[in-house]
């Protein structure tokens, strides 16, 4: 047992609501801070001020994510942007190795039916710590298994 744990929060809290979500122009924009990055945040504006865009009800949420180099999970704020030039999703990096990190869509918070993204079992990705592909989703803190929790 290497003693990797983690503890991610997937989901949705009381105060996201998709009018706090899309109000882009506040003095102190909700989306900004579930994002922590200025470069995502300044597109999801723009396309919702100039091309008529909007993030919808079901298709946002805390999330898990995983750097494509360095296997790391992170907890990120996914949402799903439609506009008139298409669908926009938010790019994040690695803060150890800047590599790309992977949306893992483990448990979905409220994704429609329309939706095309398909559960994923953690225990397919690789631990970050030792390699091996013994994780799991628990409630549990032990070993090497990252704290996949809903809330609310």
């Amino acid at each position: 047992m290497c003693g990797y744990s983690k503890n991610i929060n997937i989901g949705i809290g009381m105060m996201y609501s998709p009018e706090r979500i899309n109000s882009v122009n506040d003095e102190d924009p909700f989306l900004l801070q579930l994002v922590r990055s200025k470069k995502i945040f300044n597109k999801a504006k723009e396309l919702i001020n100039k091309q008529h865009g909007e993030i919808k009800w079901c298709h946002y949420g805390e999330t898990l994510y995983m750097c494509i180099k360095c296997n790391e999970f992170y907890q990120r704020f996914y949402f799903e942007l439609y506009s008139e030039v298409g669908k926009y999703e938010p790019e994040y990096k690695c803060w150890r190795c800047k590599g790309s990190l992977e949306v893992l869509h483990i448990e979905e918070p409220c994704m429609s039916p329309e939706s095309d993204h398909e559960g994923a079992a953690i225990s397919k990705y690789p631990c970050p710590k030792c390699g091996k592909y013994t994780l799991t989703n628990s409630g549990l803190s032990n070993g090497i298994i990252p704290m996949i929790e809903r809330w609310d």
